[in-house]
């Protein structure tokens, strides 16, 4: 019975990332335009706080200082800093490819943010998981929503032992809405993926894993009826992963 007891825990931290290292993240906010803006700062900076995060920020920034800002924090986590898995969060105004600084020109496109963690331009995160959680509009598109009688979710997982590392790997990026669509945000309260992310990781961050999490933020997210204007609407998040590990932020 020990010794079974003792199997399945060992096979339970192998399919977890160890994260007990150094947890850090990236902090970029444009607040210029952005009512609300301010509270989606402050939640996420008790909420990093809460689980142990060394925080760097980057608030209002032109677009010509978005790379250099975000090519420095890449250098920091360079060794002997012995880093186990970064968040980077991107909130600003933007479109289906881009965010936008302050003030608003031509964009920075995320797939640039993307590569520059990749495990081929910063080997230092090899293996180890990268969070994009990005809060800009995707678009211009407002979903009125449908009427339905419930929906069906369905996943596979499969484990493949590889002796080589795509270029993109160990990956999970969340975005507010579908591509096309408009991301929500309450002038006086915050955006709803903040503000639900923060309750959601604050009452079972110490019993799910980061997908499961997310899930369970999207479930609010679904269930909100948003006032856009003069129509009610409606929103999904769209989370994209190549992790291959379960992440738990809990000890």
């Amino acid at each position: 019975m020990t010794f079974q007891l003792l199997h399945s825990n060992n096979r339970a931290m192998k399919d977890r990332y160890d994260v007990s290292g150094d947890r850090v993240a990236f902090l970029l906010c444009v607040k210029k335009d952005r009512r609300g803006a301010e509270e989606d700062l402050q939640r996420l900076r008790n909420l990093l706080d809460y689980f142990h995060f060394h925080v760097k920020e980057c608030i209002d920034p032109k677009e010509e200082e978005i790379i250099p800002a975000m090519e420095q924090f890449r250098e920091e986590l360079k060794n002997p800093r012995n880093v186990s898995c970064v968040f980077i969060f991107l909130l600003a105004h933007g479109n289906d490819t881009s965010i936008f600084g302050a003030p608003t020109e031509n964009g920075v496109e995320l797939e640039m943010i993307f590569e520059m963690f990749n495990n081929k331009e910063c080997p230092q995160l090899q293996n180890k998981p990268k969070v994009f959680i990005i809060q800009a509009c995707r678009g211009e598109k407002v979903d009125a929503g449908v009427v339905t009688t419930g929906f069906r979710s369905t996943t596979t997982q499969e484990a493949v032992e590889q002796k080589k590392l795509p270029t993109m790997s160990d990956t999970f990026a969340v975005y507010p809405a579908p591509r096309g669509y408009v991301a929500y945000r309450d002038p006086k309260e915050g955006s709803f993926l903040i503000t639900f992310m923060d309750e959601v990781f604050r009452e079972f961050g110490d019993q799910f894993h980061l997908y499961d999490l997310f899930v369970k933020v999207n479930h609010r997210m679904v269930k909100k009826e948003l006032q856009y204007g003069n129509t009610t609407a409606k929103t999904t998040l769209v989370m994209e992963s190549t992790l291959t590990k379960a992440v738990y932020l809990h000890e």
